[in-house]
């Protein structure tokens, strides 16, 4: 992933962020100077958000986040499924099989084949 940098009229690139595979980068947010990266095939398919805080020139990996009920091919950070909100992270995970409606329930069923969940992450 490229991170673009306004150099007065041109953009250059301000950085380069490899991810460990996992197909790091399927989709991102940006919002001020946080940045979250999906990275769907991380532990073997539940998928993964990666955060990074930018410090400068610099962007500092700043946490890790995945589902607290993950499963393998759960796809947690596909693409277009993930936000930034000043501290708030959002990020989908549409293969995600619990039959669990609304918000809680029990996320360890899995009688819901790929009905999707969303998992709202706060400080």
């Amino acid at each position: 992933m490229f991170a673009p940098q306004q150099l007065s009229n041109a953009w250059g690139q301000q950085a380069r962020l490899t991810g460990v595979g996992g197909s790091f980068g399927s989709s991102i947010s940006l919002m001020g100077d946080r940045l979250a990266v999906g990275a769907p095939g991380e532990d073997n398919g539940a998928g993964a958000a990666r955060m990074y805080s930018r410090s400068g020139a610099s962007w500092v990996p700043a946490d890790r986040r995945v589902a607290s009920n993950r499963d393998p091919m759960d796809r947690l950070g596909s693409e277009s499924a993930l936000a930034v909100y000043g501290d708030i992270v959002v990020a989908g995970a549409p293969a995600e099989s619990s039959s669990a409606r609304g918000i809680g329930g029990d996320g360890a069923s899995n009688a819901a084949p790929r009905s999707g969940a969303v998992y709202i992450y706060v400080p």
